[in-house]
C-alpha cells in the first residue's frame, strides 16, 4: 500500500427506491372542508366588485373577528376608466324630460296621500299674486306697511317671473323646440295625407271590383238567357223534324201496302 494515497473501500450498490404513486393525505377532523359551488357564486357575486380590505387573516377566534371576509359593492354600470359621458342633443335632452314627466306622473297617480285645505287655499293666493302684482308694492310704504312686509313673504311680479325664465330658457333652445314640434306636425300631417289618399284609392279599388262584379253578373245572365232560347228553338226543330220522319215512314208503310194487296189480288 502506498503512504501517500486515500484508502478506498467498495461498497454494495444501492438499489433504487422504487416510486410511490400515492400521495401523502394527512387527514384531521378539526380542518374544516369548504365545497365552493361556481354557479351560486356567479349568480351571488355576477354584478358585484368584490374587495378583499375587511378580510381578517389572523389566527384570532374572538368576537370581533369578521362573519365575513369581503366587500361587495354593486356595479350599475360598468364602462372604462378613460370613458366619458358625451352629452345629450336637444332631442334626446326633450325624451328624457318627457320620460321623466311621466315617471313622475305615474309616482304621484300611485301615491294617495289627502291635500289639506290650507295647501290649496295657499296655491290659489300664491296664483292670484303671480296674476297681478301685489298691492303693497303700488300704494305708498308707511312705517306700519314697513314692519308688515318684513313679516309677510314678497310674492314675485310677472315681470320677475319672465326674467326668471328668460335665465332658465334660453331663445335657442325655444326654437330649437319649435323646430323639433314643427318637424312632428309635418311628419304628422305628412301620414295623415298618405292615409287618406290610401283610404281613397282602396274605396276606388272596392267600386271599381263591385263593377266588374256587377258587369260579368250582368253578362252571364245574358248568356244563360240566349242559351235557354237557343236550347228551346233547338228542341221544336228536332220534334218537328222527327213529326215530319214519322209522317215519311207512316206513308210510305202505308203505301207498300198497298202495292203488295194490289199484286196479291193480280195474282
Amino acid at each position: 500500500m502506498s503512504l501517500y494515497k486515500e484508502d478506498v473501500y467498495e461498497t454494495e450498490d444501492l438499489p433504487e427506491p422504487e416510486p410511490d404513486d400515492n400521495e401523502e393525505y394527512f387527514e384531521n377532523k378539526e380542518i374544516e372542508k369548504v365545497h365552493v359551488d361556481l354557479n351560486a357564486a356567479k349568480r351571488r357575486f355576477g354584478n358585484c366588485l368584490l374587495d378583499s380590505g375587511g378580510a381578517d387573516f389572523s389566527d384570532s377566534v374572538t368576537s370581533s373577528r369578521l362573519k365575513r371576509g369581503y366587500r361587495a359593492n354593486e356595479i350599475f354600470e360598468g364602462s372604462p376608466q378613460d370613458w366619458e359621458m358625451e352629452e345629450l342633443t336637444f332631442e334626446q335632452k326633450y325624451k328624457k324630460i318627457c320620460s321623466e314627466i311621466k315617471e313622475l306622473m305615474a309616482e304621484s297617480e300611485k301615491q294617495t296621500q289627502p291635500v289639506s285645505k290650507t295647501e290649496i287655499e295657499g296655491l290659489h293666493k300664491f296664483l292670484q299674486s303671480i296674476a297681478s302684482p301685489a298691492v303693497s308694492e303700488v300704494q305708498p310704504k308707511t312705517s306700519d306697511d314697513s314692519s308688515k312686509q318684513a313679516e309677510e313673504p314678497k310674492f314675485l311680479t310677472e315681470e320677475d317671473i319672465e326674467k326668471y325664465r328668460s335665465k332658465l330658457v334660453s331663445g335657442a333652445s325655444i326654437q330649437e323646440f319649435n323646430e323639433v314640434i314643427n318637424a312632428i306636425l309635418a311628419e304628422y300631417n305628412r301620414i295623415a295625407k298618405y292615409c287618406s289618399s290610401v283610404t281613397k284609392n282602396r274605396k276606388e279599388y272596392f267600386d271599381y271590383l263591385q263593377k266588374s262584379h256587377q258587369s260579368a253578373l250582368n253578362f252571364k245572365d245574358k248568356q244563360i238567357q240566349l242559351l235557354e232560347s237557343t236550347v228551346e228553338q233547338l228542341r221544336q226543330d228536332l220534334v218537328k223534324k222527327l213529326r215530319n220522319e214519322h209522317m215519311e215512314i207512316a206513308r210510305s208503310s202505308v203505301k207498300e201496302e198497298t202495292t203488295k194487296k194490289k199484286n196479291s189480288d193480280v195474282g
